[in-house]
């Protein structure tokens, strides 16, 4: 007996450890609640997930890569297209929004969560960054392959990222697939607003406004023809957009949450990147979003 429960003990033991150290947890892991307005960086990345099920190539760059999340229900509610931020550039990566991966599909969704070349990477910024994100949305008709259905189709993404999936919502009438919807998660939907507005010195979002110049290639003073074809405030929106505004946002002001034609949901109390975090009230706003259209 003695023997058989120290091999139960090892095995436990064992098991415990490689959870910690791949960072990952059961498919059914509970996040639990967390005040809002969590820290802007770093937080995000170290939450426990639960890993893909599938990481698949969208193109030929090591960095077009898409990570793929299963529902862990019976019934698909639908087909998740998730866009990182980082300010268009690589202090952002895919890791960010794992946890929100995982609790995504939990609740019954498939995730396709993609990866791209940031503005630091070798074909990054305008227009490469974008384009990955037009590749990747296109490729998921091979999702068919993984048994991911994609009749009810959601574009969101989280700051920069939250800009991107704006903007191509604008071009929905020339993507392979049907996109449903589009969710801007305190993400930057009024370009030019954005490159000109005041920032505290040193904060993050005068960062991102410098990160905003590296991604386009200069200021809105050398290249106002790239700012203006970039900004989805000078363009026609997908009927169906929705954007997410933080109130205590540190990043991106509650003002970029305001274009003709979206609906705009206000978050009491929240920060900017609590849309990651699936144990706050923003998440939960998201998913319901997404379960009450259902």
């Amino acid at each position: 007996m003695k023997l058989h429960n120290s091999i139960i003990n090892f095995a436990l033991t064992a098991t415990a450890i490689l959870l910690i150290c791949s960072n990952t947890y059961p498919a059914e892991f509970i996040y639990p609640s967390f005040e809002s307005n969590i820290p802007a960086r770093g937080t995000l990345s170290t939450l426990p997930y639960r890993s893909s099920d599938h990481k698949i190539a969208y193109g030929l760059d090591p960095l077009q890569f898409g990570e793929l999340w299963l529902p862990t229900t019976q019934n698909q509610l639908g087909l998740l297209i998730l866009v990182h931020g980082g300010c268009w550039s690589n202090i952002g990566r895919i890791n960010s929004l794992h946890a929100a991966s995982t609790a995504l599909s939990q609740a019954g969704f498939a995730v396709w969560s993609i990866e791209y070349r940031a503005s630091e990477d070798s074909g990054g910024g305008w227009p490469g960054t974008y384009n990955d994100v037009i590749l990747a949305i296109n490729f998921v008709e091979e999702l068919s392959n993984y048994g991911v259905g994609i009749e009810d189709i959601s574009l969101i993404g989280h700051s920069a990222g939250g800009h991107l999936v704006t903007l191509a919502g604008t071009e929905h009438d020339e993507f392979d697939v049907k996109i449903d919807k589009i969710i801007s998660l305190a993400g930057i939907n009024k370009v030019a607003e954005y490159a000109h507005g005041e920032s505290p010195e040193g904060s993050i979002m005068e960062l991102c406004q410098n990160l905003l110049t590296q991604f386009v290639g200069g200021t809105i003073e050398q290249y106002p023809s790239i700012y203006e074809a970039i900004d989805p405030a000078r363009r026609v929106i997908h009927p169906q957009t929705y954007l997410f505004v933080s109130e205590l946002d540190d990043v991106v002001p509650v003002s970029q949450g305001s274009l003709g034609g979206a609906e705009t949901i206000f978050v009491e109390g929240a920060g900017h990147s609590d849309y990651g975090h699936p144990g706050t009230l923003a998440f939960s706003r998201l998913k319901e979003l997404l379960l009450n259209e259902k």
